[in-house]
């Protein structure tokens, strides 16, 4: 369980549930079978969770969490978070999910 200024963030095997304080409700998405937890983060305006197949983002204030997923062979590498940007830097790329827009952002290296 991850806590921060206006959001918790619970992972569990099959779910990610956060509870949005400024909006006073809970949040959840479904986690595929198949795939393993890596690392999660909360901050003020975001929570991201990494899983072994995608990548989900949610924003303070909205309704759901938006994902990507990671491409065949695509490993996690690592996760900063700071002030509403959580970038995930993976083998073949970085992700951006930014809680101004509430949207993933890909640039490829």
């Amino acid at each position: 369980m991850l806590l921060s200024r206006n959001l918790a963030l619970l992972v569990t095997k099959e779910r990610a549930i956060a509870f949005d304080r400024i909006a006073n409700r809970f949040i959840e998405s479904r986690l595929p079978i198949h795939d393993e937890f890596v690392v999660a983060k909360a901050d003020k305006y975001l929570a991201v969770v990494i899983t072994s197949g995608r990548a989900l983002g949610l924003a303070l204030g909205t309704k759901t969490f938006i994902d990507v997923r990671l491409r065949t062979g695509e490993t996690f590498e690592s996760l900063k978070s700071n002030a509403g940007v959580a970038t995930t830097r993976t083998s073949e790329r970085l992700l951006k999910f930014q809680a101004a827009d509430s949207s993933w952002h890909e640039l490829s290296f």
